[in-house]
């Protein structure tokens, strides 16, 4: 059986950010917004891709697979960012967009959208760094509903979705939709 890209990761970056990974892949806000645990590793990728884009987004270059090796090796003993850091963005991001979108918020069509789940992520998070937890949480549906129906930010979630043009579209618009909110 071939490996997966994160499955390779994993062997080859192992450290504190893969113990940290696995540990963030059993939140239970998550696991509800993902489903049931991935055996190829695809929802640990999933954090992985919001921690780099969150943290690197200037440095990332086509293809994927190489900005998300170069972030575990930076990363990989968490000199970085620390374990806390990566913990608490992680599982109030995580939080928020459950309590605030609910579990669907992953799959605006049928299945879980690793695109979507990077840009929203990024977007969320973003704000709460800057702003801390929304007070007006009721309104962050509206905001979902108006991103996840834009079609700039749909094109560039659907097709092509390693392409930097893509990822700066999709990236720009999620953080625009969260950026003012209170």
């Amino acid at each position: 059986m071939n490996l997966q890209p994160q499955e390779i990761r994993v062997a080859l970056y192992h450290g504190e950010l893969v113990r940290v990974l696995q540990t963030l892949n059993d939140n239970v806000s998550w696991r509800k917004l993902v489903g049931p645990k991935s055996k190829r590793l695809k929802d640990m990728e999933m954090i992985l891709r919001f921690f780099a884009f969150l943290y690197d987004s200037a440095g990332y270059a086509a293809p994927m697979k190489n900005f998300l090796n170069r972030y575990m090796a930076k990363n990989r003993s968490l000199t970085k960012q620390s374990e806390k850091d990566l913990s608490d963005i992680f599982s109030l991001s995580t939080q928020t967009i459950l309590s605030g979108i609910g579990e669907r918020a992953f799959r605006p069509k049928r299945s879980v959208n690793a695109a979507v789940v990077d840009s929203l992520m990024t977007g969320i998070a973003k704000r709460l760094l800057v702003h801390k937890p929304f007070t007006d949480i009721k309104s962050l549906k509206a905001r979902y509903d108006s991103l996840i129906t834009d079609t700039a930010y749909l094109d560039a979630s659907e097709t092509g979705t390693s392409q930097p043009a893509n990822i700066t579209a999709r990236f720009t618009r999620a953080e625009q939709a969260f950026s003012q909110m209170q």
